[in-house]
């Protein structure tokens, strides 16, 4: 019975450690969007003007209100927020069109083949018997 609650007591451990490297996973992968929004922050010239009044404690106070209204800045947002995707996945399509293209085109130009039909006769100038009715 004491191997059962080692277990257990081994699993609990695994869990909370697992916790900590998930929450420290979304941190590094948030990091460089919220560094993107600190420096957006940062030089806002009236950011800086409205902060310069606070304290560190106070700017503590605020910012937990911030953290708690992310919800209505993101939805505040969502509109510009999907007019840009669309814009980034038109340029990927075009992009990807162009490559293509390219692709195509480079191909094309190093294609040296010349078809001359099966035995010097183009075999596509001849009509075809299923389409005649000479064959069905």
């Amino acid at each position: 019975m004491s191997n059962l609650k080692n277990v257990r007591a081994e699993l609990e451990k695994m869990k909370k450690e697992m916790a900590a490297k998930e929450a420290e996973l979304k941190r590094e992968e948030a990091r460089p969007v919220i560094e993107i929004i600190n420096d957006v922050l940062l030089n806002s010239e009236d950011v800086q003007e409205k902060m310069s009044a606070y304290s560190k404690d106070e700017a503590r106070v605020i910012a937990k209100h911030i953290v708690k209204n992310i919800d209505a800045v993101i939805s505040e947002s969502q509109g510009e927020i999907n007019e840009l995707r669309a814009k980034k996945k038109e340029r990927a399509e075009k992009r990807k069109a162009a490559k293509l293209d390219r692709e195509l085109e480079k191909m094309a130009a190093e294609d040296d083949y010349e078809d001359d039909g099966m035995y010097g006769v183009n075999q596509f100038e001849e009509p075809d018997p299923y389409e005649t009715g000479q064959l069905q």
